[in-house]
Parts: C-alpha cells; sequence; structure tokens
C-alpha cells in the first residue's frame, strides 16, 4: 500500500509519498492509518498548509504477483493472460 499526501493549496500543489514505518513507529503500532485518523495531524512540508489529502493506492505489484501465480493465467513473458486477440491465435 502507497499512502501519498497532497497538498490542497492551488498555489502550493506538493506531494510526498508517506513513510509508513516511520509513521508507524512514530505514531504508534495500534494507531488508525485511515483518512479521517490521520488528516489532524497532516499539514504540508511546503507551504505548512493543513489543507491536506490522502490518496491510498494499492500495492498492483504484488496483487498481480498473487493473482498470476499459477501457469494458466500468465503468457510467455509473466503478464496476465485477460484475452487473446483471434488473430494471434495460431491454426496449426
Amino acid at each position: 500500500m502507497v499512502v501519498t499526501a497532497h497538498c490542497r493549496n492551488v498555489s502550493c500543489g506538493h506531494k510526498q509519498e508517506l513513510d509508513l514505518l516511520r509513521l508507524r513507529d512514530t505514531l504508534g503500532a495500534d494507531t488508525p492509518a485511515m483518512r479521517d485518523d490521520l488528516l489532524p495531524r497532516m499539514k504540508c512540508g511546503e507551504c505548512q498548509s493543513r489543507n491536506v489529502d490522502l490518496i491510498y493506492t494499492p500495492d498492483y505489484a504484488k496483487a498481480d504477483a498473487k493473482r498470476t501465480g499459477n501457469a494458466y493465467a500468465k503468457t510467455r513473458d509473466g503478464r496476465c493472460l485477460r484475452f487473446l486477440p483471434t488473430s494471434s491465435l495460431s491454426t496449426d
């Protein structure tokens, strides 16, 4: 999971990916990490505004590795096989 904080101040627009391990060490392992829990503690590192927001992005590489772990879900180059166009199917 990647959490990115971004400043909503139009003249700033700064954004930064949060270090989740450092956040855990600073706030404690039992501290909730949802948007409403973290926003009161956040401010922009550039303009010091408290008008910030958070974006939570899943780690798609790990999810894809788990999802495509079987041979039937992979093509030769390792990408997920969703569908094959009929022009790429061989008719030997």
